[in-house]
């Protein structure tokens, strides 16, 4: 997800999120991405297809980096066609991960309010 693009405002907010989060919860990110994309792959590959994913986050106290590496192997469609099903599924756990952060938040702004 990396980008030389300047970050929105909900990507600053995603970052600070991200540098809060407890190894715990980077680790559940992890999962999620792991789950997505292979949810949006077993959709969208033959049975014959197979994909390498590798997926990490580190975090210092100024940045938060996900690296995502997808690569599909054994691809039975034409070589752009599976590129779009690369960039897709890595879109799709894009969404995912903002889904789970934003529900993040309204849980931290919830019990915030609460004390």
């Amino acid at each position: 997800m990396a980008s030389s693009e300047p970050a929105s405002i909900k990507d600053r907010a995603y970052t600070v999120i991200l540098k809060s989060l407890p190894l715990d919860k980077l680790e559940e990110i992890l999962l999620l991405i792991e789950k997505s994309i292979e949810e949006y792959l077993r959709e969208k590959l033959t049975k014959y297809s197979d994909y390498t994913l590798i997926a990490s986050i580190s975090r210092s106290s100024a940045s938060v980096d996900l690296v995502i590496d997808l690569r599909v192997d054994h691809c039975i469609t034409p070589r752009d066609k599976c590129d779009d099903v690369v960039s897709d599924a890595l879109n799709y756990a894009k969404r995912r991960i903002e889904e789970f952060l934003e529900d993040l938040s309204g849980e931290k702004g919830m019990s915030n309010k609460s004390f």
